[in-house]
């Protein structure tokens, strides 16, 4: 996944890592909401879900000619600004410590394994016979 020639793949797990409430929204394209805000992808737009709300990953054009665009975050809801600055923080995180660095690790280790996800940046997922841990290495590290 790409974004201009940029590929953006590691945001999408950088922020399905990092936020608890992480998942992907599908929407349609209206020529008012294209007017407003630009979703990353309409088929699965990374998006941060409230109680009531929820904000999604977008794209502003910051530049026509070279094609260069802003990542941002747009919201619905009560929670709409909290929801807006914690998905927008993340993207910050990513940019300062990850966009350029070594890729996350990805784990499969039978269920009965022990894991430990006590530091940001770990995330792992519980399945019946398996656990599944991504690891990303700590801010200004490179893996060995």
């Amino acid at each position: 996944m790409t974004c201009g020639r940029e590929p953006i793949d590691q945001l999408y797990l950088w922020l399905a890592t990092s936020l608890d409430w992480f998942g992907l929204l599908a929407s349609s394209r209206s020529e008012t909401a294209a007017a407003l805000v630009r979703p990353i992808w309409a088929l699965s737009n990374p998006t941060l879900v409230g109680e009531d709300s929820f904000a999604y990953l977008t794209l502003r054009d910051t530049d026509l000619v070279t094609g260069h665009v802003e990542f941002g975050a747009y919201a619905h809801g009560p929670q709409a600004a909290e929801l807006a600055e914690a998905l927008v923080e993340q993207i910050r995180v990513w940019d300062r410590h990850y966009r350029y660095g070594p890729p996350a690790r990805i784990s499969i280790a039978p269920a009965s394994t022990p894991v430990e996800a006590s530091r940001p940046g770990v995330r792992v997922i519980r399945k019946r016979h398996t656990t599944v841990t991504i690891t990303w290495p700590p801010p200004d590290s490179h893996w060995p």
